[in-house]
């Protein structure tokens, strides 16, 4: 008894320490309702976690994800900036960038505008996923994938940037250190009021690779073309093309061009023409039964003839 009794004691505390470290590896999430809760969410989040915002926010500072995955809810609310207030971090300006190797930021049901450079960023190596975001109204561009990923599951644009539209800007800064390449994967649907430079590819001093992909299910998918790219819509019609730059190598499948078939290419259902009868020279009569039976018996007739003579000569 006393041994069974030790078993259920070790079971109990072996089961305790599972649930325990359940509980302590268990995502959490919490809410924001101004900037000072947004950065301290953001210091203090475990990777997993999930920040909700419960109000808009307008930041003074760009707010950095460095280092961990976490997702930030703005429940439709709008996170902006007010530029008598604005103190940007070096040379960002961005409202929110996800940055360095190891980071994977999603921002879902957001709202980015009046940025003092970009709406967002994905930067050196970093990994952002936008879903059902709207951006608008930013100074330099909507999103910059600056040597990062991009994901776009739901995103639509406005007018961003000043004076001519910027979209989506590619591009590796002079800040890039290292290997990494700007990377944009479709995996959903990509909307914009404007249609120049919904894809901007920046300039660049040195020649630069940035690829393109494509989900199995995404709604709009991205190609590459030449020194540029386009993005089509669910019957492969081209909504959307970048401008050419030949310092940016664009890498992923090509696009190719889906022709309508041609009607004269379409062999039209015309009724059975009808058999022509033979020529004179080719026409033939079948022979019917009796005819048959009748060259056989004149066959057999002939055959026996000659046996009976061949007897009878025999015979003499």
């Amino acid at each position: 008894m006393e041994t069974l009794g030790k078993i259920i004691l070790i079971t109990i505390a072996l089961f305790t320490f599972v649930g325990l470290g359940s509980t302590l590896t268990k995502a959490a999430t919490v809410t924001a309702n101004n900037e000072q809760d947004l950065i301290t969410a953001v210091k203090d989040a475990s990777s997993g976690d999930t920040i909700e915002l419960s109000s808009d926010i307008t930041l003074t500072k760009p707010l950095e994800v460095t280092g961990k995955t976490l997702t930030i809810v703005g429940n439709g609310h709008t996170v902006t900036r007010v530029a008598e207030n604005w103190t940007p971090n070096g040379s960002n300006g961005s409202l929110i960038t996800a940055g360095g190797d190891g980071t994977k930021l999603t921002l879902a049901n957001i709202k980015l505008t009046n940025a003092q450079k970009y709406g967002a960023q994905a930067f050196n190596g970093a990994y952002l996923v936008v879903d059902n975001v709207q951006v608008s109204n930013n100074g330099f561009g909507g999103i910059i994938v600056n040597a990062g990923t991009l994901e776009i599951k739901d995103l639509s644009l406005g007018k961003n940037g000043n004076p001519s539209n910027n979209g989506i800007e590619i591009a590796k800064g002079s800040g890039v250190i290292g290997d990494n390449k700007p990377v944009l994967i479709m995996n959903g649907k990509l909307t914009s009021t404007q249609n120049e430079n919904v894809i901007y590819l920046a300039e660049n001093d040195k020649l630069i690779t940035f690829e393109v992909r494509n989900t199995d299910t995404t709604t709009n998918k991205i190609f590459n073309q030449g020194n540029k790219v386009v993005v089509t819509d669910t019957n492969n019609t081209i909504i959307f093309e970048s401008n050419e730059n030949s310092n940016i190598q664009v890498t992923g499948t090509e696009y190719t061009e889906t022709k309508a078939p041609d009607i004269n290419d379409i062999e039209k259902d015309e009724p059975p023409k009808a058999t022509e009868p033979p020529t004179e020279e080719k026409r033939t009569t079948p022979k019917t039964g009796v005819e048959s039976y009748l060259g056989f018996a004149i066959m057999s007739l002939f055959a026996t003839i000659l046996g009976i003579a061949y007897f009878n000569k025999k015979a003499y």
